[in-house]
């Protein structure tokens, strides 16, 4: 009666076991976005805080790799790398920002364009341009799309 009992016990908990099923989701699934529509592309930095981007030492560019979720780019000086998520719906988090530490001689508008993406909550893609929101609703940045061959 008890080893019956106990194979009953046994058999239920294992159906219960095999009958779960994982719930997890990964950011892209949960964004409910064609990530396409964002990666593997070059976006050029063309406006920054509101202010227009001048020439530069070098072109300001950012590019987001679909594979591992890494960015990298330039700052107009240095090269930047990192990586970013995408938590849900037209969310943005930039994490581990690094960049090459050349000295930077001239117009340059690295410091901003660092913070500005390490403060970016939010963005949204109009046509050819990619718009980054801090938390507040504030555009911190403006890309355009550029093909390159």
């Amino acid at each position: 009666m008890k080893l019956n009992s106990l194979l009953s016990l046994l058999i239920i908990l294992l159906l219960g076991f095999l009958s779960c099923k994982s719930t997890k989701t990964t950011a892209t699934e949960n964004s409910g976005m064609n990530q396409s529509e964002l990666t593997e592309k070059h976006w050029k930095l063309v406006e920054l805080n509101g202010l227009l981007v001048n020439e530069t030492s070098r072109e300001p560019f950012i590019v987001f790799e679909k594979e591992g979720h890494r960015v990298h780019g330039n700052t107009s000086c240095n090269n930047l790398f990192g990586i970013f998520e995408l938590p849900e719906k037209n969310k943005i988090k930039f994490s581990q920002v690094g960049m090459t530490k050349m000295a930077c001689i001239g117009n340059n508008i690295e410091t901003p364009f660092i913070q500005a993406l390490e403060s970016a909550t939010a963005y949204k893609i109009e046509k050819v341009s990619l718009l980054l929101f801090d938390e507040s609703g504030t555009i911190k940045a403006q890309f355009t799309e550029e093909i390159r061959n």
